[in-house]
């Protein structure tokens, strides 16, 4: 496996724990998992794209970013109180 391709997959991992970790703690929705996957693939390309080993923080950066597109994606939109009178 080339060299390329491992770093497309690590940060596909990290940003599908991420979407993980935010489902369960109710903070995003996904309605649809293949939805998720293609927009994390796409992310995971983005982020390689944009990323600098050299000057920058991995964890730090990908958290930031991936938190930032999941919540632009997928975040819970309350829903309202129910009206109840008495």
């Amino acid at each position: 496996m080339d060299q390329r391709t491992k770093l497309l997959c690590e940060n596909v991992f990290e940003l599908s724990a991420m979407a993980e970790e935010l489902q369960i703690t109710g903070s995003i929705t996904v309605e649809d998992s293949r939805e998720l996957f293609y927009l994390v693939l796409d992310w995971a390309e983005e982020f390689e794209k944009q990323f600098d080993p050299d000057t920058q923080d991995y964890l730090t950066e990908i958290e930031s970013f991936g938190r930032r597109k999941l919540f632009g994606a997928f975040q819970t939109v309350p829903e309202p109180e129910p009206n109840i009178s008495l």
